[in-house]
């Protein structure tokens, strides 16, 4: 397991950020600013999953993001860069692009200062508050990186509010950026589980859960977008959070 790494500009001539020929789990990474000819984040000639990882901003003729070869690799719930265009695949290899997949600004803090922490308007930590003893902060953007991890991945390190792990290296760690709280089933986000609620699921049913925002309607969380989520919904209404 290649678990919570911050990999940033690094140069090869095979996978800037990573390189991996063997059967391996990739989870919780910030691959970022790194350069090769092939694969300037990660090249992967192995069968390999990719989850909650932010692969950002490398570079490469071929496979600017990823680059993968002989075997099939499954990515999912990561941030990743122009995608298609930033994926490149070879001699049998293939990608199964899972649910959860963004392509979006991350909103890093500094990256320039080596700071790869999410902004958040509901909290950041900054190692440098403080006197450098390090405090949470508020950024006037939030990264859409924030509690958009794998709904499976253990998130009982991040501190509150969360609702699942963090994409990025800092996904299940006691600085993983905080989130706005979301009420179980209100799919509009507005704090209160209602009609309007059920209205938008049912507009969505049966849509791809990994398109656009269409993940707010899986209320239930389960990777579709069904008469459960409906049930899920109505189960719930009148239920609110300040």
């Amino acid at each position: 397991m290649v678990r919570n790494n911050l990999i940033a500009r690094n140069t090869a001539l095979m996978g800037g950020g990573a390189y991996t020929g063997l059967t391996a789990a990739v989870a919780n990474n910030t691959i970022v600013g790194n350069t090769a000819d092939k694969g300037g984040g990660l090249c992967i000639r192995s069968a390999t999953t990719v989850k909650n990882c932010i692969v950002w901003d490398n570079t490469a003729p071929s496979g600017a993001a990823l680059y993968v070869q002989f075997f099939n690799v499954n990515v999912s719930h990561c941030d990743v860069q122009n995608t298609p265009s930033s994926i490149g695949v070879s001699d049998g290899g293939s990608i199964t692009w899972g649910i959860g997949n963004i392509d979006a600004d991350p909103f890093f803090a500094d990256p320039a200062n080596d700071d790869y922490h999410l902004q958040s308007q509901y909290g950041r930590w900054n190692p440098q508050a403080s006197g450098d003893n390090g405090n949470w902060v508020i950024d006037g953007d939030t990264s859409p990186c924030i509690n958009a991890g794998d709904p499976t991945s253990d998130y009982s390190n991040q501190p509150q509010p969360s609702r699942r792990i963090e994409i990025g290296d800092y996904g299940n760690t006691a600085e993983a950026s905080k989130g706005k709280w979301i009420l179980p089933g209100d799919a509009n986000g507005d704090s209160t589980v209602d009609i309007l609620d059920m209205i938008l699921v049912r507009n969505r049913l049966g849509h791809d859960v990994s398109t656009g925002d269409n993940w707010k309607a899986d209320v239930n969380e389960d990777g579709r977008i069904n008469v459960l989520d409906l049930l899920y919904a109505r189960n719930r209404l009148g239920t609110s959070r300040p």
